[in-house]
């Protein structure tokens, strides 16, 4: 670790170990970038033994007398094996040699401190002409909520860090099986056996819309992302959602997309799909909304 001299450097690139390794992978593709100030102290009272500054006095420390350390890219300690795990948050190599890692090289994690305790809060866009601090707005059309709380808490999983993140926890989703009887109800697209009967299933879903609001933005500014929990809500391993397959390639109309992405349509144990679909935007039925 070293400063970073100012007087010739404008910025410090480097990767983690976990962004190293997509590059030998070739899927490192990065989209997007954020800002942080985490290197700042904008107001001296909050450190122990200091006073009140004037707001001149606050620019010039920041800018001129705060120095910058070089870009730090490894979080934890290349000696302590059990960090380096990427495959499994969970710390039970029994657990982890169970899950089907028929796809490793998709399943590969980022490690512990790198993803969680490391610049995790960074610089957001405010609307100027409001007040008020982005927010999100949520509204359920179905699905109940059951609890809400203010934090994800490192109680819950040691592997996190206590974090200002809302949770909202929704009860249950249940879908209802019985048996009913062709001569009283038509199938539909149900398998009928042999007596006439078939098993009717009534499908549950949540259903909610969410705004974010006191911002500049208006474009898709939201991530999606599905983990597989254990009985602890301690998160085993992430989900993937299938690529759409691509219906043009160098101006040729594929035959048959899924074949050409190795795909064969059917989704794999380590999928969203595999469990449930979810649907955003333009891909919900207007009936619905």
């Amino acid at each position: 670790m070293a400063f970073l001299n100012k007087k010739e450097d404008v910025i410090d690139f480097q990767l983690t170990q976990y962004g190293k390794y997509l590059v030998s992978q070739g899927r490192f593709k990065p989209v997007y970038y954020a800002f942080y100030d985490d290197d700042i102290i904008y107001d001296q009272r909050y450190v122990t033994g200091s006073g009140l500054e004037e707001q001149k006095d606050i620019e010039n420390r920041i800018l001129e007398n705060t120095p910058s350390l070089d870009a730090q890219y490894l979080f934890h300690s290349v000696d302590n094996l059990g960090m380096q795990d990427q495959f499994s948050r969970s710390n039970d190599a029994a657990e982890r040699a169970n899950w089907d890692w028929h796809q490793a090289h998709r399943n590969k994690l980022q490690q512990i401190p790198e993803k969680h305790y490391v610049l995790t809060s960074p610089l957001a866009t405010s609307d100027l002409t409001s007040d008020k601090a982005p927010s999100f707005d949520i509204f359920f059309k179905e699905g109940n909520i059951k609890n809400v709380e203010l934090v994800i808490s490192g109680s819950d999983d040691e592997s996190l860090p206590i974090q200002k993140i809302p949770q909202i926890y929704l009860e249950d989703v249940k879908f209802l099986v019985s048996v009913r009887n062709v001569a009283e109800e038509p199938a539909g697209t149900s398998t009928v056996f042999s007596d006439g009967t078939y098993f009717h299933v009534k499908r549950n879903q949540v259903l909610f819309r969410v705004t974010e609001e006191n911002t500049l933005l208006e474009q898709d500014e939201f991530d999606v992302e599905a983990y597989v929990l254990d009985e602890n809500n301690k998160i085993q391993h992430p989900l993937h959602f299938q690529k759409k397959p691509e219906m043009v390639r160098d101006g040729i109309l594929l035959d048959d997309p899924a074949r050409h992405l190795g795909l064969h349509g059917e989704p794999q144990v380590d999928d969203v799909e595999y469990f449930f679909d979810i649907f955003i935007d333009g891909d919900v039925d207007e009936a619905t909304e």
